[in-house]
């Protein structure tokens, strides 16, 4: 340290040096750190002063320091001043063997029962050396987080890049299935976004969630929607809504036994072989209605069939509410109980 200050302090003025890894090295405890401080200073100097002997006149006896606990409170400079703190320091820093309690050196004083302290600085240092090897470690550790965090997120990056360059199509047969009932421009333009989703997995969910949302009238436009749903799906951030026309196409499905994930054939009349029973009865309802009820209302709705029963599934809530109104009219010409529901 620099002998030179651009201060001119007083002489013999108490100075104390407060290191941040001496109160770590006391677990926190301030009054041992500030005793480890003064033990260090005086052990300093004393060391000098040995230095200037010749080797053979050099002993352990000389590096002893005497601090009175009086002298010790002063030395500490307003940290403490209770008797108390100042022993409660001195016996942690015996137990952590960085110093040894000592009677006088000098026979001549065997009476003398004042302590004198010696401060073993190879503790410290051993106690220093083990924790910059640990700082090393903790922080290769750390860097080497960091770098398998940017190799994962780099691989991901790269696989996003692929999958966007060859998106994974979903199985053009329940695309078919579930599109069919659209016109064609807007069966095109519905299959062209939903074919961007990279996983066929979620198809059905989403496709789902969007006709619900449909269903609601809340959605001012209907594909830039479905695209927000693929873009969430691609990043992993969709969840789908277990609302209750998911849940009633689930009971139905189930209870026909229509796997809607993976239909087999290609066909709409393979896959339902209540379709054509269906478009015929269609046929019928056609001749005692206006047509605009037909297309709006009769035409767009799906099918199901049981053994007991019929499901008609219709788009949207004006749908549902046509064919409650004429669910007579259609139980007359279906030998079979009819439900409807909205999905």
């Amino acid at each position: 340290m620099a002998n030179y200050s651009c201060i001119n302090h007083p002489e013999k003025d108490y100075l104390l040096i407060l290191r941040n890894w001496q109160i770590e090295f006391c677990d926190g405890d301030k009054v041992a750190a500030g005793l480890l401080s003064i033990f260090e200073y005086w052990h300093n100097i004393k060391y000098t002063q040995q230095e200037q002997k010749a080797e053979e006149n050099r002993h352990i006896n000389d590096l002893l320091q005497f601090h009175s606990e009086a002298d010790l409170i002063e030395k500490m400079l307003s940290i403490t001043h209770t008797p108390a703190n100042i022993r409660k320091g001195i016996n942690y820093l015996k137990e952590k063997n960085v110093i040894s309690i000592h009677r006088n050196p000098n026979k001549r004083y065997a009476f003398d029962r004042t302590r004198h302290f010696l401060l073993h600085p190879d503790i410290l240092n051993q106690w220093l050396t083990e924790r910059e090897k640990t700082k090393a470690s903790k922080k290769t550790a750390n860097n080497k987080k960091k770098t398998q965090k940017t190799d994962s997120l780099v691989t991901l990056k790269d696989t996003q890049q692929n999958e966007e360059k060859n998106p994974t199509h979903p199985d053009s047969t329940l695309l078919f299935s579930l599109l069919q009932d659209y016109p064609l421009g807007e069966h095109i333009r519905i299959s062209s976004i939903l074919e961007t989703l990279y996983n066929p997995a979620h198809y059905q969910a989403i496709f789902d969630e969007w006709q619900h949302a449909l269903n609601q009238g809340k959605v001012k436009n209907k594909y830039a929607y479905l695209a927000g749903l693929v873009t969430r799906a691609n990043k992993g951030m969709f969840r789908s809504t277990q609302s209750q026309h998911q849940q009633d196409s689930q009971k139905i499905a189930t209870l026909i036994n229509i796997d809607r994930e993976k239909p087999a054939p290609k066909q709409a009349h393979e896959i339902f072989p209540h379709y054509i029973t269906w478009q015929e009865t269609q046929q019928h309802l056609s001749q005692q209605m206006s047509k605009s009820d037909y297309m709006n209302f009769v035409l767009p709705t799906r099918a199901y069939e049981s053994d007991q029963a019929i499901f008609l599934r219709c788009p949207n809530v004006y749908a549902y509410n046509f064919m409650k109104t004429n669910k007579d009219k259609i139980t007359s010409l279906i030998d079979k109980e009819i439900k409807i529901y909205m999905g």
